[in-house]
């Protein structure tokens, strides 16, 4: 599996988990639950992250990912939902660069 095939996958389940979250059947628990930070994040570092890759800082607190620290800060569906809308799109992004890098 390419790194970018991977980045999809895990992006995919990340979606998939914030989905849930806007249901109401799990609540979100940080990056214990997150597949993305499940394999990217370790010692204190997200390298190759996607989330990561589109901003400058960690803990996904940068640029479009600032959804996710108003999420921790106040958790309504409104900013769930948000979370979901930016994952779903980021699944798009990644789609095209998949094809461009493949072109």
């Amino acid at each position: 599996m390419t790194k970018i095939d991977q980045q999809i996958e895990l992006l995919l389940k990340s979606v998939e988990k914030w989905q849930d979250v806007v249901d109401g059947i799990i609540p979100n628990i940080g990056s214990s639950d997150c597949p993305l930070c499940i394999e990217y994040h370790v010692m204190g570092e997200c390298t190759n992250c996607p989330l990561h890759e589109q901003g400058e800082e960690f803990y996904c607190f940068n640029t479009d990912i600032s959804i996710y620290q108003r999420y921790c800060e106040d958790h309504c569906l409104e900013n769930a939902e948000e979370m979901l809308n930016m994952l779903e799109y980021m699944v798009g992004l990644y789609k095209v660069k998949r094809i461009h890098d493949n072109s």
